[in-house]
């Protein structure tokens, strides 16, 4: 595993609370103090057409799984700066693909939104 990939750290919180995007996010102590070099990124994983948080969702970046609360909300640390492709997808939503292109040390806040997939009847 090349070190860009092993570098991704999972910070899940566990109390706290947060807000994002006008949604109080609760459970969640962030701690975005990202190291020299490194960049941190939380956000959460939102329905297109609802906007409501899919608790359901799995994320990867660069193949390193992220977890995602029961909440959308996610939370990574220790990011080496660079661009990477993040993909998204959930049972009843069409699978995506996201750019992040982490040029700073900084906290950046991202929004997913999935489409969910038409039933037909």
């Amino acid at each position: 595993m090349d070190k860009k990939k092993r570098d991704i750290a999972i910070l899940a919180g566990v109390e706290g609370a947060i807000l994002l995007g006008g949604w109080l996010i609760s459970r969640v102590r962030a701690e975005l103090a990202p190291p020299a070099g490194m960049a941190t990124v939380s956000g959460m994983v939102r329905d297109q057409q609802t906007n409501l948080p899919i608790p359901s969702a799995s994320l990867t970046v660069e193949d390193t799984p992220l977890k995602v609360d029961e909440e959308g909300y996610f939370l990574v640390g220790k990011v080496p700066l660079g661009k990477y492709a993040v993909k998204a997808s959930a049972p009843g939503y069409r699978p995506d693909t996201f750019e992040w292109n982490l040029e700073e040390p900084k906290e950046y806040v991202k929004e997913l939104t999935l489409v969910p997939v038409e039933t037909l009847w």
